[in-house]
């Protein structure tokens, strides 16, 4: 059985302790503090386990007696919580630690802690940290900045970004008064003309906080080799008032190493509110965003995109020249909105992974996903403004004699949603109006035409009639988009290319399976497997313990197909475990289809109930036919 999170662990707690009724996704959210579509996520790993079944109305346990696996399962979760409670306090102890005490504190017996501490010290691996124990101590190996790196991640691990609170930082540091330190940042910015924008702010005063906190304890982190800050410039400005002001409200030293620290944390991070400094930084990135629109050209170019960027070319070319300013001190921002583009905007998303990864190879950095996330906004702002224009409604208005009631409305209809229909209006009805073929009419008069929705409304455009036209609109738009999907990702499959293998364990294994039936089925070239490779190390394509939808960064398939594989043991792939893959090819000409196709594909799949029918169909046929129902 697969280990439960804190949270999922939370979930089976109150489905356990209702076990005569059905509890919705949405009072789970409540209960918990998160959004609908965490409970959703966290539901999914559960379900895989056995545990819990979803219904339209909700979630409940399995009819079947699973207390014993439960238990079990919560016992294991209450050993990972018991490693997690050591690490947090072994790193924010500023001392070696008696195991005998901190067994008593932990409510551990001794050999539970020796035990605790051996398991304890993989989750360091990745830290360049060692867990040490001698002497009846214990105590945490490395330097400074990786532990205040690692305190950072941990405490990012245990509470939501999106719930991230000053509440939340005092459960961690209750000696520091997490309110009047925030006021000390923030008024510090500010009195030298500069503003943290609310993305980057959370992260960046946890870093300050950790600093103060470590400060008080009397450890610093080490001089840097190489500083890049002088006295003078605003960033060492900004730090140094912020500590000059710690010392003086809670008695402290800060060492000159922690004001540079705290520099470097500014770095890349600021906005000026000054229009002088804004035009100065603009003059100073002209030939940087003559290089960035080279670089958007050569992705938009790849995808086939036809798209003017240029009103937005100035705001994502000054994200990018601060995203290369904190990938050189590596003091990257860490947010969860990449995730929420993967899943929305998958298409987007993928080419903000392009685009990063050309950014990367000209100057010389590495991003990380969260990073990738902000750069997706950017991308998205350009290409959904662009694919909302070619996806427009055509509507035809009517009003029977009545030419300035045709275009009073056609005035208020174009106010609301220029950017997604187009207006013909006419004062008489005849039999050749309808060849333009309108997806809506609106009229003035009761018309009744098979095929065609009509919305029937007042002559004077009145607030209920803005309502029923914002009804059909909305619903006109899903319907279209929903059968472009089904169209799409239907014309993509062959049964040749449907698999069903438990035998293939790993996402290498599964590329190179489903790489080598393309090849054989004649629709890709020969470097196919190494292109879809290249773009998994870029990002993964799996979309947590569900699915993944690995690709090519090469469009150059003599066909866009979609090759199915399905394992009911799962496929490890990354940090998940995935029981369905759809390898993507695409055909140079086949961009707008893939942007659609592989959006509609992350769409249907996040349907939980559609997902688990699908990873048991037993043909390809089954599975079209489900893929087709609700679409």
């Amino acid at each position: 059985m697969e280990k439960l999170t804190s949270r999922q662990k939370e979930i089976i707690r109150i489905l356990r302790n209702n076990p005569n009724q059905v509890i919705s996704g949405q009072q789970l959210a409540y209960f918990l503090n998160v959004s609908l579509r965490t409970i959703q996520n966290e539901v999914a790993g559960i379900k895989n386990n056995n545990l819990v079944v979803s219904t339209k109305a909700g979630y409940h346990l399995t009819n079947y007696d699973v207390h014993a696996q439960i238990e079990t399962n919560l016992a294991n979760n209450d050993i990972e919580s018991d490693k997690i409670k050591l690490l947090r306090t072994l790193l924010l102890a500023g001392e070696p630690l008696n195991i005998y005490d901190l067994a008593e504190d932990l409510l551990l017996s001794t050999s539970s802690l020796r035990n605790r501490i051996k398991d304890t010290e993989k989750m360091l691996y990745d830290s360049s940290l060692k867990m040490i124990s001698r002497n009846n101590h214990v105590w945490i190996k490395g330097t400074e900045l990786n532990k205040r790196r690692m305190i950072r991640d941990m405490i990012y691990r245990e509470t939501s970004p999106s719930h991230m609170s000053l509440n939340n930082y005092s459960l961690y540091f209750e000696d520091i008064d997490i309110e009047h330190l925030r006021t000390m940042v923030v008024n510090s910015v500010h009195f030298n003309g500069y503003f943290i924008q609310d993305a980057y702010l959370s992260n960046l005063f946890l870093n300050i906080v950790i600093c103060i906190y470590r400060a008080k304890q009397g450890i610093h982190v080490v001089p840097m080799e190489k500083n890049q800050f002088d006295n003078i410039s605003d960033e060492y400005s900004i730090a140094n008032e912020i500590c000059r002001r710690c010392e003086e409200h809670w008695k402290i030293t800060i060492a000159d190493s922690d004001v540079e620290y705290i520099a470097n944390l500014f770095y890349g991070q600021l906005s000026t509110t000054s229009t002088a400094s804004k035009n100065e930084i603009i003059n100073r990135i002209n030939k940087f965003e003559h290089e960035i629109g080279q670089l958007i050209d050569e992705v938009f170019e790849h995808y086939m995109l036809s798209i003017d960027y240029s009103p937005y070319l100035r705001n994502i070319a000054l994200h990018i020249h601060e995203l290369i300013k904190r990938a050189k001190t590596g003091n990257y921002v860490i947010n969860d909105i990449h995730l929420n583009i993967k899943e929305n905007c998958p298409f987007v998303y993928d080419v903000a992974v392009l685009l990063d990864s050309k950014i990367e190879q000209k100057y010389s950095i590495k991003m990380p996903d969260d990073e990738i996330g902000f750069l997706s906004v950017h991308i998205g702002l350009i290409i959904e403004n662009a694919m909302r224009e070619t996806d427009m409604l055509d509507i035809l208005v009517y009003s029977s004699g009545y030419r300035d009631i045709a275009d009073n409305i056609e005035k208020q209809l174009t106010t609301n949603y220029s950017k997604t229909i187009t207006v013909t209006t006419v004062d008489t009805f005849e039999d050749n109006i309808l060849n333009n073929n309108p997806d809506i009419i609106i009229s003035t008069m009761p018309l009744n035409i098979i095929g065609k929705t009509v919305v029937h409304i007042s002559p004077f455009y009145n607030s209920d009639d803005h309502t029923k036209v914002n009804l059909a609109i909305t619903n006109h738009l899903r319907e279209k988009e929903l059968r472009q999907i089904k169209s799409y990702l239907t014309s993509c499959f062959n049964e040749k290319l449907f698999f069903r293998d438990n035998g293939i364990k790993t996402k290498e294994q599964a590329i190179n399976f489903l790489g080598k039936k393309m090849l054989d089925f004649g629709v890709v070239k020969e470097n196919y497997i190494e292109s879809v490779l290249k773009r998994e190390s870029l990002s993964s394509t799996s979309f947590f313990d569900k699915f993944a939808i690995p690709h090519p960064i090469n469009m150059d398939a003599k066909k866009t197909m979609i090759a199915v594989l399905i394992n009911d043991e799962g496929i490890e792939w990354d940090k998940n475990k995935v029981k369905l893959c759809l390898l993507f090819a695409v055909q140079e000409n086949d961009s707008y289809l893939f942007s659609k196709a592989y959006s509609g594909a992350v769409k249907v799949l996040y349907d939980d109930q559609k997902y688990y029918r699908l990873v048991k169909s037993n043909n390809l046929t089954e599975f079209i036919n489900i893929l087709k129902i609700g679409t």
